[in-house]
C-alpha cells in the first residue's frame, strides 16, 4: 500500500447493486407483493433471477436493485432485492 492512500476494505455482506431491465415475471403474489422476476443486466446483457418485493416495478422498466445472490435448493440461484428504484439517469 502507497503512503498517503486510504485503505479500501470491501465487506463480504455489503450489498451489491444490479442495473437492468425487469422482462418478465415469473410468479406475483397478490396478497403479500412477493415476486420472483427476471432482470436482464445492462453490463453482461445476461439474464438473472430477481426475488422479493418490488410491487410498482414494471415489466420493461429498467431498475436498480440492490440485495445478494442466495442459491436456492429447489430453484438454483437467485439474486434476493432488498431495495429497488426506477433507474435514472443524471437530470
Amino acid at each position: 500500500m502507497t503512503e498517503g492512500q486510504p485503505t479500501r476494505i470491501i465487506s463480504q455482506n455489503a450489498p451489491r447493486e444490479l442495473i437492468g431491465v425487469l422482462e418478465k415475471f415469473l410468479y406475483q403474489n397478490k396478497e403479500n407483493q412477493w415476486s420472483v422476476g427476471v432482470l436482464k443486466l445492462d453490463r453482461s446483457r445476461q439474464s438473472t433471477v430477481i426475488v422479493g418485493t418490488f410491487p410498482t416495478a414494471q415489466v420493461g422498466q429498467r431498475l436498480t436493485v440492490t440485495g445478494d445472490f442466495k442459491t436456492h435448493p429447489k430453484f438454483g440461484e437467485q439474486f434476493v432485492v432488498e431495495t429497488y428504484d426506477r433507474y435514472r439517469d443524471w437530470e
